[in-house]
This record gives structure tokens, C-alpha cells and sequence, in this order.
């Protein structure tokens, strides 16, 4: 896991936020936010996630963040 990525984590872990965009999991996850959303489309992401009109997909934050805490060990 890069710095980059850790540091998009600790973002994702101190925002207050209820939901998540693919602009805050792409860099998480070390891939362009589009791959984010096309793994959603098509259901292959390992968390929930709700699409928002016609284009627009969240993400619930808690959820994603059990994923890095199974995932990579993060706290």
C-alpha cells in the first residue's frame, strides 16, 4: 500500500460524511475513480453501494471502511 493510499484512507476515516463518491475510493483503492464506478455497475465491488440517478453511484462510508480494516489491516 502506497502513502497516497494511506493517506486516502485516513481521509475516508476522518470525514463525517455519510457517503462516499468514486473521487474518494479511486485514490483509496490505487485505481481511477471510472474503474470504481464501472466494478459498481456491474457489482464486483466487495461493499454496498447505491447509484443516484442516472450516473451518480455512493458508496456507505462504514461499510468501505470495514473492507480496508479486512483487507489491509487498517485501523
Amino acid at each position: 500500500m502506497t502513502e497516497k493510499q494511506r493517506a486516502a484512507i485516513q481521509h475516508i476515516k476522518d470525514t463525517d460524511d455519510l457517503f462516499l463518491v468514486a473521487e474518494d475510493l479511486g485514490p483509496a483503492m490505487g485505481c481511477d475513480p471510472q474503474w470504481v464506478r464501472i466494478m459498481a455497475r456491474k457489482d464486483r465491488l466487495p461493499f454496498p453501494h447505491e447509484p443516484r440517478g442516472k450516473k451518480k453511484i455512493v458508496f456507505p462510508r462504514i461499510p468501505v471502511l470495514q473492507y480496508f480494516k479486512e483487507a489491509y489491516g487498517i485501523e
